[in-house]
Order: structure tokens, then sequence, then C-alpha cells
């Protein structure tokens, strides 16, 4: 890990995102798989208000949808913060991620089926919010037990930047699919495929972090290291206490 305590030389330091964190393979997969599922959740984010309006041609129907998602995060938020603190970060991190992937799977089934059922896209985005309040507090809580203590601020960044560019490029991405044709029934089960088949970046991601079970309290014994080790076996540095911050994809 000495590659990834060198410092930078300062012009770089200046101008350039610091990439450092990129060097450890546990952040790195995490990352990519972050990045590659954020651009593929835009598809969805695009293609639902979509649908919801050919279905209803009720403006008030698309806005329902935003309180489907609302409601739900407000509710499970905190929650899944507790659940981050108190159990492993990974698998609460997986768990959540399997949901979020089924309810992308629904969406795309009944786009298939032509299902036709606002109450239905009601629901499944409902359940989607509530996947996202699960596994988001425990993605951005991990962090600090996956890069040093002082790659923590440039790995955020670099969350925040793919994030970004995501935010960006997904809906471009989504509206070119989404006006090749003017057949709903083609164009949005093309849109769900895309996202539930880069979603399973994020999966692989997440099956192959290493266990991160929740820190030990003052008075108890220090677990065993959760984050990759040096060549010769040996942690690299010792474990961090970080605050659960939840927060969407970051």
């Amino acid at each position: 890990m000495t590659g990834v305590r060198e410092a930078r030389p300062r012009g770089s330091r200046r101008w350039a995102i610091d990439v450092r964190p990129l060097r450890v393979p546990a952040y790195r997969r995490l990352w990519l798989g972050n990045t590659v599922a954020m651009f593929g959740f835009q598809f969805t984010a695009v293609a639902v208000p979509v649908e919801m309006y050919a279905l209803t041609r009720d403006s008030f129907w698309v806005g329902l949808l935003g309180v489907a998602a609302f409601v739900p995060l407000l509710i499970f938020g905190l929650w899944g913060g507790a659940v981050a603190d108190a159990r492993d970060r990974r698998a609460v991190l997986l768990g959540g991620s399997l949901l979020l992937w089924a309810s992308t799977l629904g969406l795309l089934v009944q786009a298939l089926l032509d299902v036709g059922s606002p109450v239905l896209l009601l629901a499944l985005m409902a359940v989607q919010s509530v996947a996202f309040a699960i596994s988001s507090p425990a993605r951005s809580a991990m962090l600090p037990r996956l890069v040093p203590q002082d790659l923590v601020a440039s790995a955020t960044t670099l969350n925040y930047t793919t994030f970004t560019a995501a935010s960006v490029a997904g809906p471009l991405a989504a509206g070119l699919i989404l006006s090749a044709s003017p057949d709903t029934s083609v164009v949005l089960p093309i849109a769900y495929g895309v996202d539930a088949v880069l979603f399973t970046a994020m999966l692989w991601a997440a099956l192959r972090l290493p266990a991160l079970p929740p820190e030990p309290t003052a008075d108890a014994r220090p677990a065993a290291p959760a984050w990759p080790a040096s060549s010769t076996g040996s942690a690299t540095w010792p474990p961090r206490r970080c605050c659960c911050c939840p927060s969407r994809w970051t």
C-alpha cells in the first residue's frame, strides 16, 4: 500500500482529482459497480414517469411517483442507518441491492407483459425507495473501512464526481432510447432492461467486498481487520470509526 500513501506533486494536488483511492481493490470495485449501476438507474428514473403518463394521461399520477419514492425514504432512512451500524455493512448493502434489483426486474416484467397498472408502478417505486433507504447508509458508512483515513475525502469526491456524471449522461442516453419509437411497449422494456443488466455490476461489487461487521465498543476486544491486507498479509492501517450519513449513491 506504499503507492496509496505517496503524496502527489503539488500542481496535480491543486488541480486534479485525487484517484489514489482507486488503488485499493475493494474500493475500486465498489466505485466501479456504483458508477455503472447509477448510470443504469437513470434509465428507470426517466422511463417510469414516461410510462405513468402514457398510462394515465394525468400529471397528478406522475406527481404521485414522487410521493411514493419520498415517503418510504423518509420512514426507512434513519432505520437503514441504524441497521448499517448494528449489522455487517456488506450484508446490509447486499440485501438492499438485491431488493433494488428485484424492483427493477418487476418494472421490466410489468412492461413486457403490458400490465398497465398505475398502482403497480407506485408500489414498485415505493419498494425501490425502501431499498435505497437500506443500502445507501451502508454504502456511505463503509467508506472509511475500505480506504485509509487520509483518502476518505478523496474517495468521497470520486463518488460525487461519478454520481454527477452519471446523473447527466444517464438521462441523455435514456432519452435517446425512449425517443427512438413512439411505441412505449417497445422502448420501455429496453430502458428497464438496461437498468437491470447494468445493476449486476453493483451486485458483483457487493459480493466481492470483505466482511464489515460492527466496530467494537471501547471496552470490547478489537475485531480482526476487514480491509485489504498488504502483500505480506499484514494490515496497513487501523480501523476508523465513522458517522453514518444516509445519502443516495454517494
